[in-house]
This record gives structure tokens, C-alpha cells and sequence, in this order.
């Protein structure tokens, strides 16, 4: 669900984990990213996005955020 498809300023989204925030019914993913122009395979950058669903239930595809905003709008 979380791909770098089109994305122009990081790729490479590696492992990752999710969390629930109760309070807001919400879910989020947690994963490390790769920024473009940086060629150091060890320079990873922790990143957080919203997880949102289909009606069925399925998580819907993750585009890769540039800046944290909470909650995704």
C-alpha cells in the first residue's frame, strides 16, 4: 500500500509499522524513506502518514507526504 510511485522529492519507503490513536479513530503508518539527491544508503528519514480504508475495509494506497500535518486532511 505504500509505494514511491510518481514521487519527486524521496523514495524508497522501507520497513514499516503502524499505530491506532483511539482518541481519534485514526490509524497511521510509520515507515523510513530514502530523500532524493541524498546517495547514502544509510540516510533514512522517519516518516508518518495517515492510513484511510475502503468501505470494505481494505487500506486504501499511501502517496508519501512531503510535511507531517495531523490529522491528514
Amino acid at each position: 500500500v505504500l509505494e514511491t510511485g510518481d514521487c519527486d522529492f524521496a523514495n524508497g519507503p522501507g520497513h514499516n509499522g503502524y499505530l491506532y490513536i483511539p482518541e481519534e479513530d485514526m490509524y497511521m503508518i510509520v515507515y523510513h524513506r530514502h530523500h532524493n539527491g541524498i546517495n547514502d544508503g544509510n540516510a533514512r528519514f522517519m516518516c508518518i502518514d495517515r492510513m484511510d480504508f475502503s468501505t470494505d475495509g481494505t487500506i486504501l494506497p499511501i502517496k508519501m507526504t512531503k510535511e507531517w500535518s495531523y490529522p491528514n486532511e
